[in-house]
């Protein structure tokens, strides 16, 4: 399909080609709606066939859906066949309707897994396809349809499924940054063309699956874990052409940085760019296959699973979930928690009347150390992860261990709608350990992103003519920001805050807003530099 992608994204297909590609390729019909030469015949088109009816009648759907049977992920409705146009074409007087055939799960997929490049990729890549299916599409119909889509989406190396299968409640806050960054076009210096990327992709490395069966396990109300209990899973490919098509995603910044801060020439940053390809691909085997139970053992936990979330119009994958889920699994098997103290409901949040107010109270429930306490600060996807594996953050251990103080939490708000940018005006914090019979402190003095601090030690002595030690407090100071390093002042370090969200009718600091909220800073603050072709600024 790699020309097919490149058609879709070039502004000058013709409407009579679109046609053709959504009729044979009915996936792709969210990223032809976005081209230039979509006319309307084609939109109602695929409002009838590429993708189902909305409304509170139909449930459900999925953008993807041909029919309600061809997609076995989506809850999705037959729409009404008289009273759209028969083909992509236009309408034909006197003929019947007919739909695109084929199964919405292709075999022919693509490996991605297990490559920090690959990810970036596809990230990337959801950024740029995510306008063409924000507001269209609706969660699977069942936690094995949300697996079953995302498999199609790593193997087809397709960033449409992929992100759809995700929980909008955690990578929600991303997609724009993503966009901005995918949308970027870059500067005299080169820079990675992301359709090209994805062909290269798929063209260098395959990973196809057959007969996979999974097992289900409701771990709290609307959370399900999904374990890959049969099937077999096959890896193909070139190992060089793999490493070098990741290799073009970073190959810009690489250049930039090399050239920047160790002042290499191009032939030196020519041969390091091989030598990485080279160990790289050196150091990975893309001729293999394995069943469910290998799987399981290169696991380490059981068999493979991932957590599905529903939230409200469908089942998504979780991320967050599925992490801290393969945390506390192989933690079991290791002896440092217990079955029994897996949570089993999501605790109810405790909102409140301003951000200010929800700042403050987030620091005083992890000052109390009570994983349930801190839990019920924090919106649904952060708290859906500390009432099921609290267990995993040993928090109570940690203040047992240093007694962590607050003296001072003073926040200052800036409001705009259901968020809110949080300023630290004050946070001091101090920690208190015994050594020795002495009281010693750590303390931070935070304000907005910088922080002073002072740890205090023990320093001794030895005496021979007593035989003993001599011991006393001595004190180290410092300070630091965020925006200290040139780089990452740049990108906009400064100007990171805390971010509150509304949820349930009162206001809660969100960790992922935040850190979602700082990656839009820093790709808006990237992008001037990557478009003018002055990437080596950024590390002067």
């Amino acid at each position: 399909m790699t020309d097919v992608y490149r058609e879709i994204q070039d502004p000058a297909t013709a409407p009579e080609r679109l046609a053709e590609i959504v009729a044979t390729h009915p996936e792709l019909a969210p990223w032809v709606l976005q081209h230039p030469n979509c006319y309307d015949a084609l939109r109602e088109w695929i409002a009838a066939y590429a993708t189902p009816p909305a409304g509170p009648a139909t449930g459900a759907g999925d953008v993807f859906s041909t029919t309600a049977s061809s997609d076995p992920f989506a809850r999705a409705v037959e729409p009404a066949l008289s009273s759209h146009p028969a083909t992509p074409f236009g309408s034909a007087p006197g003929t019947q309707p007919t739909r695109p055939r084929g199964p919405f799960f292709r075999r022919r997929g693509i490996l991605i897994g297990g490559s920090i490049g690959i990810a970036a990729i596809m990230l990337v890549g959801i950024g740029g396809a995510w306008w063409a299916i924000s507001g269209l599409t609706r969660g699977a119909s069942s936690p094995e349809g949300a697996v079953a889509r995302l498999l199609s989406g790593v193997e087809n190396v397709d960033p449409v499924t992929v992100a759809t299968s995700l929980a909008p409640s955690e990578f929600g806050g991303f997609v724009e940054p993503l966009q901005r960054l995918a949308s970027a076009v870059p500067g005299e210096d080169g820079g990675a063309d992301m359709a090209q990327l994805l062909a290269d992709v798929r063209a260098s490395a395959e990973l196809s699956s057959t007969a996979m069966a999974y097992e289900t396990e409701q771990l709290a109300d609307g959370v399900v874990r999904v374990s890959w209990t049969d099937g077999e899973m096959r890896l193909s490919g070139d190992e060089r052409e793999l490493a070098r098509s990741l290799t073009a995603l970073y190959e810009p910044l690489l250049r930039a940085r090399q050239a920047a801060i160790y002042g290499y020439s191009d032939a030196e940053i020519d041969e390091a760019i091989d030598a990485m390809v080279d160990g790289w691909s050196s150091n990975v085997d893309l001729d293999q296959s394995w069943d469910a139970r290998d799987a399981a053992d290169w696991y380490g936990a059981g068999p493979i699973s991932l957590v599905a979330v529903d939230e409200g119009n469908g089942w998504y994958i979780s991320p967050l979930l599925s992490f801290y889920d393969l945390q506390w699994r192989q933690s079991e098997e290791q002896g440092y928690v217990d079955s029994r103290d897996l949570g089993d409901a999501i605790i109810e949040a405790e909102v409140f009347e301003t951000p200010e107010v929800a700042a403050e109270e987030l620091t005083a429930a992890l000052e109390s150390g009570r994983i349930e306490r801190v839990a019920a600060t924090l919106p649904l996807a952060e708290r859906r992860v500390l009432s099921l594996y609290g267990d995993v953050f040993n928090l109570e251990y940690v203040v047992n261990e240093y007694s962590p103080s607050i003296e001072t939490a003073d926040f200052s708000a800036a409001t705009n709608g259901d968020r809110a940018r949080l300023s630290i005006e004050e946070l001091l914090v101090d920690f208190t350990e015994w050594s020795n019979g002495y009281e010693l402190h750590d303390r931070y003095d935070i304000s907005e992103v910088c922080a002073e601090w002072s740890d205090e030690y023990l320093d001794s002595s030895y005496s021979s003519w007593w035989d003993e030690y001599t011991y006393w407090t001595d004190q180290r100071t410092g300070s630091a920001c965020l925006d200290d390093p040139a780089w990452t002042d740049r990108l906009g370090a400064g100007d990171v805050d805390l971010i509150a969200v509304r949820e349930g009718g009162g206001w809660l600091v969100s960790p992922i807003a935040t850190i979602a909220d700082a990656a839009s800073i820093a790709v808006d603050s990237f992008i001037p530099y990557y478009e003018s072709g002055a990437l080596d600024e950024l590390f002067r």
